[in-house]
């Protein structure tokens, strides 16, 4: 019995093209060569894979490989693909599972080198190196379907794997300089001797990772006299910048070829720079600017992406000749709501304000974020930034109050010192002696004012104060170098004028 080798539909009557295809796939296939025609470089997953020579059946292999069940759901559920169970789905779904499933392995492999690269805990640092191979080696079968930009999945793995006795001795200073930070919080000389032996066994439960050359390392730490009565923490450093790493990021954001790809290239750059907020406060002001730029192409990438969905619906539609329930579902999701993926950017921009006080500025980024994920129906971020708001609010009431309560203490402290003309000169002879060494003065008590006459040590006057009775205002007439006479809002204002 003839049987569709795309669709699976088979039938007595059925008649297949020359690729085995059933008359309305192959319709539909021909639309899609000739759309892609007409799209191609919008869409990077298009050039990524199809620019490829692919095997069907691998690229399923691979999918089912390693498409957990989690993620499965979500492709079906959610985003109402056909279920890889099937053994068949459209060559569309097969592309952007694929992708995506690289994708997620990438931000994976993202993190874990993050962590292998700073995590100061032996059990943090070592899982997360085995399971940075484990990505790597799994990712490397996708490179002959998948352009990565190099390093590859497998030079990197390369890499790692060679590297791993200098990596280990990088995170043993680490673990030994967090080990020593953290024994200082501790009071007593005991309590310190405690928690360093502690950390040093947990540690001793990996050392048959370690080489001689770790060994030795280890046992230079350990062994280095440390004073734990006068023991001080070392002064937390940024990383040191990688200027290479900086070149790779920003020839992929310049290379972007469509909004989708800037938008996740934006991302992956503010990520970099952001890793270096405390190295120089210019590299937090990039990361700043990044966010900025992905926030305002989020239109059009909503525009982009809904284009695509819709495409993405036809075809399905002359493929299957309908569409099943969870499609139908998504796709109305689609036109209700357009792209709902989570923009990183919101979150940064209201973190670097609020750690550099603006609160105000924080606030306005929150509020625009929980209207823009109002519009995409996303409760869980709606609900996140809703709380970051409430704290937001909180602390810019404290400040006020503290503001209040600062200006009302200024002021009691103000009115409670009564100012007099006797007060006033001995602010005066405080601020003159300190600017003329040595120097003396006449005071001259009039029924409406009084005047302090300055001298120099050497006799030569200075000038004189004018102090008025009724109104206690100020005025300065200098005598040295070119006369003149100035209005004092306060003594303090003197020595602008000496």
């Amino acid at each position: 019995m003839p049987k569709c080798n795309l669709c699976g539909r088979s039938s007595l009557f059925l008649r297949l093209d020359g690729n085995g295809m059933c008359p309305n796939c192959s319709v539909a296939q021909r639309n899609t060569m000739t759309q892609r025609d007409t799209f191609i470089g919008r869409f990077i997953w298009e050039q990524d894979i199809s620019s490829f020579h692919y095997d069907y059946d691998d690229v399923m292999r691979i999918l089912s490989k390693y498409t957990s069940e989690e993620d499965e759901k979500d492709y079906c559920l959610r985003m109402g693909y056909t279920p890889l169970i099937t053994g068949k789905i459209p060559m569309r779904e097969l592309h952007e599972r694929f992708q995506s499933l690289t994708y997620k392995k990438l931000y994976k492999v993202s993190a874990q080198k993050m962590a292998v690269r700073d995590s100061v805990r032996p059990e943090t640092y070592f899982s997360n190196y085995d399971e940075l191979l484990v990505n790597l080696s799994e990712l490397s079968e996708f490179e002959k379907y998948f352009p990565f930009y190099s390093p590859t999945p497998t030079e990197m793995y390369r890499d790692y794997s060679t590297r791993s006795s200098d990596l280990i001795s990088c995170f043993l200073k680490r673990w030994w300089d967090s080990v020593i930070n953290n024994a200082c919080n501790l009071k007593t000389v005991e309590g310190r001797q405690v928690r360093i032996q502690k950390e040093i066994n947990n540690l001793m439960r990996y050392n048959s990772r370690f080489n001689d050359d770790n060994t030795t390392v280890l046992n230079k730490l350990t062994s280095t006299e440390i004073n734990l009565e006068t023991i001080s923490k070392k002064e937390k450093q940024g990383p040191e910048f990688d200027a290479e790493a900086e070149r790779g990021i920003l020839s992929v954001l310049n290379q972007a070829r469509s909004v989708s790809d800037k938008h996740f290239a934006l991302i992956s750059a503010a990520d970099f720079y952001y890793k270096y907020r405390n190295t120089d406060r210019n590299y937090l002001e990039k990361c700043l600017e990044l966010c900025f730029e992905d926030i305002e192409i989020l239109n059009i990438l909503n525009k982009e992406f809904i284009r695509r969905e819709r495409l993405n619906k036809q075809q399905t539609i002359n493929l299957l000749g309908r569409l099943d329930d969870s499609r139908k579902e998504y796709y109305d999701r689609v036109e209700k709501y357009g792209f709902n993926g989570i923009i990183p950017a919101w979150k940064r921009i209201c973190i670097i304000y609020e750690n550099d006080g603006n609160i105000e500025q924080a606030l306005l980024y929150c509020n625009m974020a929980i209207e823009y994920y109002t519009a995409r129906g996303m409760n869980s971020e709606i609900e996140d930034f809703q709380k970051r708001k409430d704290k937001l609010e909180k602390k810019k009431v404290k400040r006020q109050n503290d503001q209040n309560h600062k200006s009302a203490s200024d002021k009691i402290k103000i009115t409670s010192q009564k100012r007099t003309p006797e007060s006033e000169s001995e602010r005066i002879r405080t601020i003159v002696s300190s600017k003329y060494s040595g120097s003396t003065d006449k005071i001259e008590d009039n029924p409406e004012f009084v005047k302090i006459h300055l001298y120099a040590s050497d006799n030569r006057k200075i000038g004189f104060v004018k102090i008025m009775k009724a109104d206690m205002s100020l005025s300065f007439r200098k005598l040295i170098d070119m006369p003149q006479t100035f209005e004092l809002s306060s003594i303090d204002d003197l020595k602008k004028y000496l």
